[in-house]
């Protein structure tokens, strides 16, 4: 499963940021249905930061991140950052999952 975000929580309003669940595919998609629809992430550079965290942990993820990226002198990127969920944080004991968090680069 992935999240992709098309705006940002720091300049939009909360009820305003569009995120697109989905799903990683080996092949296209062969038919679309109502909401379900293609998308691709664009090939490139990224800084990726995984591990196991909870649901609480996801912004300070995502600031830490960006920090890094800021003080490593990277620069931002004109693409969607995203998170790959490699597993159910409902299946973990801790309620924890294993996530990458992946912000596009130069």
């Amino acid at each position: 499963m992935i999240s992709v975000y098309h705006d940002s929580f720091k300049v939009t309003p909360p009820d305003k940021v569009r995120i697109h669940a989905g799903m990683l595919l080996d092949d296209k998609l062969k038919e679309q249905d109502g909401e379900v629809f293609p998308e691709t992430i664009e090939a490139g550079r990224f800084i990726v930061g995984s591990g196991e965290f909870t649901l609480d942990d996801f912004e300070q993820c995502w600031v830490s991140l960006f920090m890094w990226m800021n003080e490593n002198h990277y620069t931002f990127r004109k693409s969607y950052p995203f998170e790959v969920y490699h597993s159910n944080f409902r299946e973990h004991p801790e309620g924890k999952m294993h996530v990458d968090f992946c912000i596009p680069i130069h």
